[in-house]
């Protein structure tokens, strides 16, 4: 039976991430090093939902094992965004938000979903704050990067997560690990495995995290505040037939934390909304306690059984998840512009899927797909201090899909692929709404909607050699529309479509020591969905079109048997919209444009324009495995800032408030975010740092 029992101090383990990439030592049996016999590691991806070679797939793939995972310190989903580039993820309000190339969701509301999908073993994630999870039994991460709407479809217009956990084993294993860090954190993983019949084994893993004291505090009620408190289970029985394989698996997870949903830093403000200026620290908020809290359970059954001229797979699934959240958006001691809300999401599917064998001539694959998604959200707006407004709503979504894919071959070492996938979604709701207890009529009319939408894969791949192989292809992905159910009168947000066009090179070089994968990529991207808050509540609105252009490159490089250096990055040279007409953002008070100075009563105001030819959000032009931030984490320590983690986190936030500013006209008011930054740095650094 093997163990380990691993320690960690995260208050004295420091990182140095290189600028494209991140090192890793992988341990080889006995003592040698030999950079001549060093090779990178074969890496085998479901892509295609079957099991094949990265680098025998047309599509751009960044994938990781356990291992991997553990020596970048990955955590949690969001910290994927540090080992793939282009890969960005906003946590709002205790949601899961991931942008891959510059194609996310906006809005974490229970009404929307990701766009970067998030599948647990073969089972898609419907809820936006479920997809962020701690990863605690991890088998591989898949990122496949561009629409995938033939064989996964459910809005996976940017890309999918695709996360596989460990299939237990016969042969008892067992790994524990606790650490100790800053702000009196605890945490610890847990896994057990082993055989409980012939044929039959099961699994146990549990992660679990403690934070004892928050970054900062309230200075009205006196908590502290900027705290993450975790726990999760997951347990797999697995039944292994010689034509049969069946997986049971059950999970849970419970998150409370506050730190998505504080509104710090106010002091790059000054001014909060009752005209006095904050008083607190750069951790600290004012108003009342704000809070987070994700609760899910979830069971599935996959079945895999040999029919002789194909595989039959069969996955049910059932997932609960209950999200709430507070948040007070004017961060003052009074009741003036605070908001919350709960949500249960009940979500039931199941897919069946025809899968040809191994070897068969074609690979082929035929299946069907159904979800019903059961939405309760009540979101409660506190306007003033005695207005309080409800809205009450049942979301009701039934998708039904069927597709197929087949790759054939051509000539020698010729394949072309070609998929189709046609959804049918099905969207309707209930509402009431009260002011102060009292019942509000809601306008009559259309509370229900079909959209139906084609989505197709057309690939052509050669291999030069086994190593070298280059392809090209044309993929379409569609978002639903959406209700917006949170106003007077609810509206439609009509779906929005992506055209992807990418040319790919896979490559293994110099004896199988360097991996180098390339791909030039072109998004033609329609009635792009995007957030906006008026008077409180949020709504999804259409705006228009935008083109996307890059260069997405990844690779890996046995140094030698013991260490690995593994690196990637993005390159952007477009990224604009190319018709936004009638645009709606937020601009701090008294932003100057065409020479106007734009003041309101609150810190931002709302502007109206035209917005076509400026940039899109959250579409960096250039990004780098390593990422900006870690790099910048790394200074910090170096220059001695408390908890250069979180000022790195913050300094990013008010680059990206900049960012968003500049979509009104490429003016990034530039002095503005730095004398912020300035302040950010001054007041988080070393008293003998601030002397100089």
């Amino acid at each position: 039976m093997a163990s380990r029992l691993v320690i960690r101090s995260y208050a004295v383990v420091g990182s140095l991430a290189l600028a494209l990439g991140t090192q890793q030592v992988t341990a080889a049996d006995g003592d040698t090093d030999n950079p001549a016999s060093a090779q990178v590691e074969e890496i085998v991806v479901t892509a295609q939902r079957r099991s094949e070679r990265m680098q025998d797939v047309p599509i751009s793939v960044a994938a990781f094992t356990s291992e991997a995972l553990e020596r970048s310190g990955v955590e949690t989903t969001a910290d994927l965004q540090n080992r793939v580039a282009g890969f960005v993820v906003q946590e709002r309000t205790g949601a899961f938000i991931p942008y891959l190339r510059g194609v996310g969701s906006v809005d974490p509301n229970p009404q929307n979903e990701s766009i970067v999908s998030t599948y647990i073993d073969g089972v898609y994630v419907v809820a936006m704050p479920a997809g962020l999870m701690s990863l605690a039994n991890i088998e591989q991460i898949e990122v496949l990067k561009g629409p995938q709407g033939t064989l996964f479809g459910r809005n996976s217009v940017g890309g999918v997560i695709q996360i596989n956990t460990k299939t237990p084993t016969s042969e008892p294993q067992a790994n524990f690990e606790v650490g100790y860090g800053n702000y009196q954190t605890v945490n610890g993983k847990a896994y057990v495995s082993g055989g409980i019949a012939n044929n039959l084994s099961a699994d146990l893993a549990f992660a679990y995290q403690h934070q004892g004291q928050g970054w900062g505090r309230n200075i009205n009620t006196g908590h502290g505040e900027g705290f993450v408190d975790y726990s999760s289970g997951r347990s797999k029985i697995y039944l292994d037939l010689p034509d049969t394989k069946a997986t049971f698996t059950a999970d849970f997870s419970n998150t409370n934390a506050d730190a998505s949903v504080m509104l710090s830093p106010y002091h790059a403000r000054q001014v909060l909304v009752n005209g006095q200026p904050f008083q607190g620290g750069f951790y600290d908020d004012g108003g009342v306690d704000p809070y987070s809290r994700v609760w899910q359970r979830g069971v599935s059954l996959k079945v895999e059984q040999n029919i002789g001229f194909a595989e039959l797979v069969s996955i049910s699934a059932y997932r609960h998840t209950y999200w709430e959240y507070f948040i007070d958006q004017a961060n003052v001691p009074q009741v003036l512009i605070d908001a919350g809300q709960t949500m249960t999401s009940k979500d039931y599917s199941q897919e069946f899927q025809l899968v040809s064998q191994k070897d068969s001539r074609i690979s082929w694959i035929v299946g069907a797909y159904y979800l019903n998604h059961k939405n309760s959200p009540i979101q409660t707006i506190y306007s003033g201090t005695s207005t309080v407004i409800n809205f009450n709503y049942d979301i009701k979504t039934e998708s039904i899909a069927g597709y197929a894919q087949a790759t054939i071959p051509i000539i020698q070492g010729t394949n072309f692929t070609a998929g189709l996938r046609y959804t049918s979604d099905d969207q309707g709701f209930d509402k009431i709404q009260t002011i102060n207890g009292a019942n509000i009529p809601v306008p009559q009319g259309p509370n229900s909607q079909t959209f139906d939408k084609p989505t197709w894969r057309l690939a052509l791949d050669h291999k030069f050699t086994e190593d070298l192989m280059v392809y090209g292809s044309y993929n379409r992905g569609f978002k639903s529309g959406v209700w917006n159910v949170t106003i007077a009168t609810p509206s439609v947000t009509q779906p929005e479509v992506l055209d992807a066009y990418e040319m790919g090179l896979k490559s293994e070089l110099l004896d199988h020591k360097l991996r180098l994968n390339a791909a030039v990529y072109y998004y033609d991207y329609k009635n792009i969905q995007y957030n906006l808050v008026v008077n409180g509540t949020s709504q999804i609105r259409n705006a228009a079109a935008a083109d996307i252009q890059g260069l997405d490159l990844d690779g890996s490089l046995a140094a030698t048997e013991r260490l690995t250096l593994n690196f990637g990055a993005v390159w952007s040279w477009k990224r604009k919209y190319t018709s936004f007409p009638q645009g709606v953002v937020y601009i701090p008070s008294g932003t100057v444009i065409d020479g106007n100075a734009h003041t309101c009563a609150t810190p931002d105001c709302q502007f109206s324009g035209n917005f076509t030819g400026n940039t899109i959000l959250l579409a960096p032009a250039i990004s780098a495995v390593g990422r900006k931030r870690q790099i910048m984490r790394t200074l910090l320590e170096r220059m001695g800032v408390k908890d250069p983690a979180g000022v790195a986190l913050q300094l990013q936030i008010l680059v990206e408030g900049a960012l968003a500013s500049a979509l009104v006209r490429e003016d990034p008011q530039i002095a503005r975010a730095a004398r912020a930054a300035a302040e950010v740095l001054l007041d988080a650094a070393p008293k003998k740092l601030k002397k100089k």
